[in-house]
């Protein structure tokens, strides 16, 4: 989104959903401030909070580049990457190092690597999050000239947000019109398949989430329950990144997870959709039609998983470490 807004070529979604965040995050900022010790865990909060007061001063004076072209209704050919290079401010070795690689459209890829990888840099690339040399190309055309991507896009990060807001407003933030909107939260719990959380809660989607003020503060899993429900409440994405979906979570919400996984990723693929699961735990992988090992920015393997296991390489020696953790448990 942060090329999108420069450019002016937010989606209308997008910028609803900002500009009823805005009230609320400021509020929250002010509450913030007057506390020395919540401040100390909030600095993820106040940059995003800085970052929307910008978008609203500059961003919707911005108007789109002429070369913009609308976002298709469906994949047809998928993603290809090219010459992928990220390097961040003060680094002097690439986050990632000239990958190429192409997304069948309608297809799951599972990313696997050690941290420090590039795994989540090449999940933020294919989102439009962030700068990049080289080139990804969706169904032929330059990612940087499809206007509003973001509104085709789903996404779980690593670093998602806790919203200080009702539970149906933290669901359904970045939804436009549906924002707020219970049938839609309600249906994205379902998609999701953390129906439970809501029964959890004291006012149920009415409740105040958060530590500001009368909210209702969550675990670190029922944290991750509400990214999940938001990063599944897009009805048709044409790309679904999870990046470490099942981190916080126990096993049997993530047993649960994975059946959602696999039925997400089918109703996807129906319109050439693409799904991205990123994951330190390898057993994930058995979902994808395709794995991509990253080692220290580099694309080491490619493949799935018997012929990784068959080429007895990084892949096949991260699983055997991971199986004798396994084992070891």
């Amino acid at each position: 989104m942060g090329r999108d807004t420069i450019h002016g070529t937010v989606s209308i979604e997008a910028l609803t959903a900002a500009i009823a965040f805005v009230p609320k995050l400021t509020n929250s900022l002010a509450m913030i401030l007057m506390s020395v010790t919540a401040l100390g865990s909030s600095v993820h909060t106040v940059d995003r909070f800085l970052w929307l007061r910008e978008f609203i001063n500059t961003g919707l004076e911005q108007k789109a580049p002429e070369d913009q072209v609308p976002v298709p209704a469906e994949l047809n050919q998928g993603i290809d990457i090219q010459g992928l290079t990220v390097t961040y401010a003060g680094q002097t070795s690439p986050a990632l190092n000239k990958v190429n690689l192409h997304i069948p459209a309608g297809s799951v890829l599972a990313v696997v690597g050690e941290n420090g990888a590039g795994k989540s840099t090449l999940a933020q690339c294919l989102l439009g999050l962030i700068d990049y040399e080289g080139s990804i190309k969706v169904d032929g055309r330059e990612l940087t000239t499809i206007d509003g991507w973001n509104s085709a896009t789903s996404a779980v990060l690593q670093d998602f947000l806790k919203p200080q807001m009702t539970a149906v407003e933290a669901v359904t933030l970045g939804l436009g019109t549906k924002f707020g909107d219970e049938d839609a939260a309600r249906n994205a719990l379902d998609r999701a398949n953390v129906g439970d959380l809501c029964e959890a809660l004291p006012e149920g989607f009415a409740t105040r989430l958060g530590s500001l003020g009368k909210g209702q503060e969550l675990s670190g899993g029922q944290w991750q329950k509400v990214a999940l429900a938001r990063g599944y409440a897009r009805p048709s994405p044409l790309l679904t990144v999870l990046d470490e979906p099942t981190s916080a979570l126990d096993p049997e919400s993530e047993k649960r997870l994975f059946s959602s996984y696999q039925k997400i990723a089918r109703d996807n693929a129906t319109y050439g959709g693409i799904t991205v699961i990123i994951s330190h735990r390898l057993p994930t992988s058995f979902l994808a039609d395709t794995i991509v090992v990253l080692d220290n920015g580099d694309v080491a393997e490619v493949g799935s998983h018997v012929q990784l296991i068959h080429q007895d390489g990084l892949y096949a020696e991260l699983f055997r470490i991971q199986s004798e953790g396994y084992t070891k448990e």
